[in-house]
C-alpha cells in the first residue's frame, strides 16, 4: 500500500497494516500488506511512473481528485464489482459518489474532508450569529472599516464561491462574471466585489497562523488541517459551519480520501480487496479518523474521540453541516485553484 504521509499520526497506514497482520478474524485469508510513504502525491506518481513491472504497489490510497488521475491513467481497476460483494462495507452513498467516475466507483472512501469556518473570538465575538453568507460579507466590510485590516483572505471567497455555487445548485464555472451565463454565477461575483474595495484584500499563506496570531480573523480551512494544527490553538478559537447562501442549502462539498486497487493481478487483487473489507468496516474505520478532523465513511462522527480541546468545538461545526445534502461533484474538487486563479483576477481588479 502506497500513500502520502499526513501530518497528523492517526492517519498512519504502517500503524494500520501492522495491526491487520496481527489480527486474526472469520474467514481472513492468509494477506500480508506492508506500506511505503511519500512526502508527495507528486513524488508518489513519479516512483509509480518509473517501477519496474511487478514492483510497483498493489494499493495506493489518495483523494478522488488523484484516484480519476490513476484511472485515466489506466493504472487503477475497477471496484464497482467488489464494491457488490462487499456486504460488510455501508460506506456513506454519498461518499461513493464522489470516488465515482461516470458510473464506475473508482476508489474506496476511507475519509472525508469537510471546509470549516476557524474563527478567532477574540477579533470577532459574535461571528456564530452570522447566519448567511450575506450578512459575512456586510461584517467583513464593518470589520474592515474598523480595523483597516481584511477579516478574510482571497483564498477564502474562493471557497465560499465554491460552497455557494454547490449550495444553488450551479455546475462548475471557473471564468469571469463577463463571460458566464450563470446569473447565479454573477450573483455570488457581485456579492464578493461589490464591497472589495471597502474589505481590503489579504493574501494568505499560512492561514491558521494567521487566525491564531490575530492577522486575520477568520479563514476557510479543511477539518484535518484544523486538527494537525490543534496543539497550537487557544479557547479563543473556534470551528463553525461555513454560512449558506440566504436562498440556498447548507451543504457541504468533501473532500473524498479513497484507495484503489491497482491492475496487477487476479491474486493480488483479490489479496487487497480482503484488506479493504476489513479497513473500511465499522470498528476500524472510525478507530482509524478518530481525532483527526475526517469524517468517518461508514459511522457517525460522534462516535470519534479526541483530547485536544478544538475537537468537541469542530466536531459541532461538522454535525451542523447536512451531510446528507451534499454535492458530491470531482470538478468542485479538481478545479479548486482555479477558483482560486478567478478569485484573485476579480478581486484584486475591482479593489
Amino acid at each position: 500500500l502506497w500513500y502520502v504521509e499526513n501530518k497528523d499520526s492517526t492517519m498512519n497506514f504502517a500503524d494500520v497494516a501492522d495491526t491487520y497482520n496481527k489480527v486474526d478474524y472469520e474467514n481472513k485469508q492468509s494477506v500480508t500488506v506492508s506500506t511505503k510513504s511519500f512526502d508527495s502525491f507528486a513524488s508518489l506518481r513519479s516512483e509509480l511512473n518509473n517501477a519496474k513491472e511487478g514492483s510497483g504497489p498493489d494499493m495506493i490510497a489518495c483523494d478522488a481528485n488523484d484516484a480519476a488521475m490513476l484511472k485515466n491513467d489506466s493504472v487503477t481497476i475497477t471496484l464497482s464489482g467488489y464494491f457488490d460483494e462487499w456486504n460488510n462495507a455501508g460506506a456513506n452513498e454519498d461518499f461513493l459518489k464522489c470516488a465515482t467516475l461516470g458510473n464506475t466507483l473508482i476508489g474506496l472512501p476511507y475519509a472525508a474532508d469537510v471546509d470549516v469556518m476557524l474563527v478567532n473570538t477574540d477579533s470577532v465575538p459574535d461571528l456564530e450569529n452570522v447566519e448567511s453568507f450575506e450578512k459575512l460579507c456586510a461584517a467583513a466590510k464593518e470589520y474592515y472599516e474598523e480595523n483597516q485590516s481584511p477579516m478574510l483572505s482571497v483564498s477564502d471567497y474562493a471557497r465560499f464561491f465554491k460552497t455557494a455555487m454547490a449550495q444553488l445548485g450551479e455546475d462548475f464555472v471557473a471564468i469571469s462574471p463577463r463571460d458566464t451565463e450563470s446569473e447565479n454565477c454573477k450573483y455570488i461575483y457581485k456579492l464578493l466585489a461589490q464591497t472589495a474595495f471597502d474589505r481590503g484584500l489579504s493574501l494568505s499563506y499560512d492561514p491558521i497562523g494567521d487566525v491564531i496570531d490575530g492577522s486575520i480573523p477568520c479563514t476557510i480551512v479543511s477539518s484535518s488541517e484544523i486538527m494537525a494544527r490543534a496543539k497550537d490553538m487557544k479557547s479563543n478559537i473556534k470551528a463553525y459551519p461555513c454560512p449558506p447562501m440566504e436562498n440556498g442549502r447548507h451543504i457541504s462539498v468533501p473532500y473524498v480520501e479513497t484507495v484503489c486497487i491497482c491492475k496487477t493481478n487476479t491474486n493480488r487483487e483479490n489479496a487487497s480487496a480482503e484488506f479493504l473489507k476489513w479497513f473500511i468496516s465499522d470498528e476500524v474505520n472510525s478507530k482509524f479518523v478518530s481525532g483527526s478532523g475526517f469524517i468517518p465513511v461508514t459511522d457517525t462522527l460522534e462516535n470519534t474521540s479526541s483530547k485536544r480541546h478544538i475537537y468537541d468545538s469542530l466536531k459541532k461545526a461538522m454535525s451542523d453541516i447536512d451531510l446528507n445534502a451534499q454535492a458530491p461533484n470531482l470538478a468542485y474538487v479538481e478545479n479548486y485553484d482555479e477558483f482560486v486563479y478567478v478569485m484573485e483576477l476579480v478581486m484584486e481588479s475591482l479593489s
